[in-house]
Formats: C-alpha cells, sequence, structure tokens
C-alpha cells in the first residue's frame, strides 16, 4: 500500500487529529494482508519522533521517508515561506538515522527560485554532501502567475537554474555510486 496526497502529514487534521498520519499506520499495520506500507511526502515540520519510533517498530512499514526540503539556505526557505535551515534539516535527518540506521531518505529541493545567490546554491550541496540522500529530484522555479513568488523580485535566470539543477545531480550521482558499491554482496 503506498499513502501519498499533497500533504500525507496532514492526515486528520480535519477533524482535530493530532499527528493522525502515525494513528493511521498503527491502524494499517494491523491488516495482515497488507505486506507493506509506504507512506509518501513527509514535510520536515511534520515529522514526530512518535513517528520515526512507529517505522521503526512496524517490519510492515517501509524504512524510508520521502521528505521534501525543497532548500536549505534559511534566507531561500524564508521566502518561500517554509521555515527551516541546513543545520536544523540535518540534525533531523541525524535524529531519524539514530533510530532507523538503515532508512531510506529521498528528498526533493527547487533551484532558481526568486533571490537564490551563488551562496544559497551551496549551502543545498553542503546539505546534500552531509546528508548523502539515496535519491533526490531537483525542480527548476516556474513562474507562475497568482502565486506568491510571482511577484518576488531576483529572479534567477534559466541557464543559472540549470546549471544548479545539473551540479546538485552529479553531486547525488556520486553519492548513490558510493550507496550502491557499499550494497555488493548483500
Amino acid at each position: 500500500l503506498i499513502i501519498v496526497s499533497q500533504d500525507t502529514m496532514a492526515y486528520g487534521k480535519d477533524i482535530g487529529l493530532h499527528d493522525g498520519i502515525t494513528l493511521l499506520l498503527r491502524e494499517l499495520v494491523k491488516i495482515e494482508d497488507l505486506r507493506w506500507i509506504r507512506f509518501l511526502y513527509c514535510y520536515p515540520h511534520s515529522i514526530s519522533d512518535e513517528l520515526v519510533r512507529l517505522v521503526a517498530g512496524e517490519e510492515r512499514l517501509c524504512r524510508y521517508f520521502d521528505i521534501p526540503y525543497q532548500h536549505a539556505s534559511r534566507a531561500v526557505l524564508d521566502r518561500m515561506r517554509r521555515g527551516g535551515n541546513r543545520d536544523m534539516y540535518e540534525r533531523q535527518v541525524e535524529a531519524i538515522r539514530n533510530v532507523i540506521p538503515d532508512v531510506g531518505l529521498r528528498t526533493s529541493f527547487i533551484v532558481g527560485f526568486p533571490g537564490e545567490t551563488d551562496a544559497d546554491f551551496d549551502e543545498v550541496r553542503t546539505f546534500v554532501n552531509n546528508v548523502g540522500f539515496d535519491n533526490l529530484g531537483v525542480f527548476l522555479y516556474s513562474d507562475e502567475e497568482g502565486t506568491a513568488a510571482f511577484d518576488l523580485d531576483g529572479k534567477v535566470p534559466r541557464r543559472t537554474a540549470v546549471r544548479r539543477r545539473n551540479q546538485l545531480m552529479k553531486d547525488q550521482a556520486k553519492i548513490s555510486k558510493s550507496k550502491l558499491k557499499s550494497l555488493i554482496g548483500r
């Protein structure tokens, strides 16, 4: 079973549940015919310690977190209205890996967001290289009329955004190669 939605971590908020996804998963693992359960799109601010412990302790829950960090620079994340920063996110990943050492981690980033500087992009690269994600996706910022970001200044040239995406994917290819090589014989 794959559970996916725009904001899976918001499950049950409409009916007043706190950490509803954890409650849902606790019930789903009771269904014997479900051999494995994977849930996608865990926004960083919504991952509870209880959820991490549940994933660690339940054999049928995939030891996998898809956390769309979107960026690692505090300045860019603030402009995205997301909050957070690289240090906070690195601590979060470390905490998850302390409980689930063999956890699979995937993330996604947006490059070329208005106002993104070379230093901001370097924050993302540092984050990716420090954490060593199993997989990641990189998307180019796309200006869409009617969005809050549309009117932001500091538009990044598409060529720069493409170069940044390619560099991040090149960094990830090295990480993936190393991770896959370590699995040989296991």
